[in-house]
Order: structure tokens, then sequence, then C-alpha cells
């Protein structure tokens, strides 16, 4: 290679270290993720006045462990971009280092001892670089782990409990491409580059508050495989959209009421034939489902996932009832190669999709239950 060729090598190599770290714009911490009040209807849940107190004083419980496990959050992303911060500036300072020593050895590169000292000094300048990146990497796993342990100790985790609940169902297996099954040369060489690009777009999601895409997309790169849960309280807001920019398949909130209702008619329908008041437990069965535009962190966390409704009702057969309920979610954690939205979000999908087939990513099954929710009325 010639010493021309080593130089535009070596610069090209910095800035794709620097290009790493994205725009260096600092990043705004989340003042704590939004979540609503797990609160009962009064006026027509059939709950006592004592009830709704213990539901309310349940409820302040959860909020509270909600805001205490937000502020380590916030924490974390806040140690991660002081973290960047200064890793960044360093490997802009052996950027600047480098342009330093071209300028003054490349004057002598013309002798066979002036261009062994230059290029002594551009892989000494990069080799610096790379291990900064190495000590990056190394911090990004560690806060990872730290963000994935954060416990939001939210009720309703699936299980039946006192509500008689049935557990959700098992998941559906993971039909996704092998994991390390692309061992062509092309696919190597540039997997860097695309984990580069994985590693912008977290700090993008956390600019844009979306904390769960950030720290999920964070779990797959570390290319560990193991399962991540979604809290309670994340799954009820993610559950509430009516609309969806998936064709074909219904927004969150869509599917839940249908899945409701389903179960209040087969209820009603076997309190009939009965003859008299019956309790029915049941699931109502996976379906697919696209996030809710109102809720971008889910749109860019998990996209299409599929939703189980958990039911206990007691039908009388007038109609009237009295209910409970869970929703649960699961998914496989991937990219395809034909994402929607821009050419910017098909350009990450498909980057991301690669990496997992030449190894350098791995994914995971994504489960969440929500709270356990009660209402009263009357089937129509």
């Amino acid at each position: 290679m010639g010493i021309a060729a080593a130089v535009a090598a070596a610069r090209a190599a910095m800035q794709s270290a620097i290009a790493a770290y994205g725009s260096g714009e600092p990043l705004v911490a989340p003042s704590g993720v939004p979540t609503d009040p797990i609160m009962p209807n009064e006026a027509g849940t059939g709950l006592t006045s004592e009830q709704r107190v213990a539901a309310s004083a349940a409820n302040a419980s959860v909020r509270r462990s909600v805001e205490s496990a937000d502020e380590k959050v916030g924490a974390l992303m806040q140690q991660a971009m002081s973290a960047r911060a200064a890793q960044r500036s360093a490997v802009v300072a052996q950027s600047h280092g480098m342009e330093s020593d071209i300028a003054a050895l490349g004057p002598h590169a013309g002798s066979a001892a002036g261009r062994s000292a230059l290029l002594q000094a551009l892989t000494s300048r990069i080799t610096a670089a790379q291990g900064i990146l190495a000590d990056s990497h190394a911090t990004s796993q560690g806060l990872a782990a730290q963000l994935t342990a954060v416990d939001y100790k939210q009720g309703g985790g699936g299980g039946s409990g006192a509500s008689g609940l049935p557990p959700a169902p098992a998941p559906g297996k993971n039909d996704d491409w092998a994991h390390g099954g692309d061992r062509r040369l092309s696919s190597r060489l540039t997997a860097q580059f695309k984990r580069d690009t994985g590693k912008a777009a977290e700090l993008d999601f956390l600019r844009k508050h979306e904390p769960n895409a950030a720290r999920f997309l964070w779990h797959y790169l570390g290319n560990s495989g193991k399962p991540m849960t979604v809290d309670s309280s994340t799954v009820d807001k993610w559950l509430t959209g009516t609309t969806t920019g998936y064709d074909g398949i219904n927004a969150p909130g869509t599917q839940v009421q249908q899945n409701l209702q389903q179960a209040l008619a087969a209820a009603h329908s076997q309190a009939v034939t009965a003859g008299h008041a019956v309790t029915v437990s049941d699931n109502s069965g996976w379906s697919a489902v696209g996030a809710s535009s109102s809720t971008p962190d889910a749109v860019h966390t998990l996209g299409r996932f599929s939703v189980n409704t958990a039911t206990n009702i007691n039908m009388n057969p007038d109609g009237t009832y009295t209910m409970q309920y869970r929703n649960d979610l699961y998914d496989w954690y991937n990219f395809d190669t034909s994402a929607m939205g821009s050419n910017e979000n098909r350009s990450v999908s498909n980057a991301m999709h690669d990496l997992q087939s030449v190894g350098w990513a791995q994914d995971f099954l994504v489960t969440g239950s929500g709270a356990v929710q009660s209402a009263s009325g009357r089937v129509q």
C-alpha cells in the first residue's frame, strides 16, 4: 500500500470510529417513563368502597415502584451519555493528533525512515482509537446489564393468583434465520459498520425518549439471546392504542376489545344454556397486532407482536356480569428485510438482520403481562 493510500485508509478508519458515537449532540435524559394509574372504574366495577380504597392504595404503591425504577433508568442513561461524550472526545483527540502527525511527518515520507515513522504514527493513533471503542463497548455492556436488571415490581405477572385468571398461553416458536449462518467474507467485513449503525440507532431512540426501543436494541447487540420482559405498566399502555400503520392486522386496543367482547358473548351463551349464573375462565389465544402509532416506543421496540387476553367472568343469564381480565404479549425480537417506513428505517432493519445472520447479534423472546383489571355491566 502506498503512503497516500495508507493515510487515506487511516483517516477513513478514524472517521468511522468517530461516527460510531453519532453526531455528538447531547442526549436529553428522559424525565421518566409516562405511566397511567391502573385504577378501576368506580362507577361500574361492582367493588365496595373498601375494595376501591384498597385498589387505590395498591395503585399508589405501583406508581411509587415505577417512579423509583424510572429514576434508576434515568441515572443509567445519564451515565451512558457522560461516558459517550468523554469517549467521543478521546477519539476526536486521536483524530486531531493523527492530523498533526501527518503534517509533521508527511514531508519526510519520501525516505524509508520517514515513511516508517509516519506509518508507525498512524498505526499508533488507530490502535488508540480502537482501544477507546473497545472500552466503549465494555461500558455499554455493563450499563445494558444494569438497565435490564431494573425491577419495576409490577403486579399482574401472568399467573392465575386470587383473580382466577389462567396463565398466558405458551409463546409461539421462533421461525427466524439461523444465528451465525452467514459465513460470507463480504458479510463479515461489513459487520462492524452495521453494528455502528445499530449503536447510532440506540442513541436516536434515547433522543426521542423511547427507552424500551433503546434498551431492547442494546440487548440484541449484546448477542446473549436471553429473554426479556416488558413491565406491566408499559404493556397496558402499549395495548390501548386503536390506530396502527401496519396493514392486515388490528391495532392492539382494537384486538383487546374484540377479545373481551368475544369472551363475554361466550360466557353469556353458557349462562343462558345453563339457566343459572356461571363462572368462566379462559384465554383468547394469541392474535397478531401492529403497534399503535400513538406509542412510537412500541413501534420501534416490537412493531408487530402477539396479544392474548385472559378473562375470569361471573355471568348471569340476564347478561349482567362482573369480570377480571389481564392482557399478555409476546414477540420474538428480530428484524426483517421489508421494514416499513423510510429508507433509513429499512436500511437499519436490513443491517440488524445481517448482524444476526453473521453471528454478531442474537434474537430473543419478549414477554409481558399487564395488570389485572376489573369491569362490570350487562351484555347487550
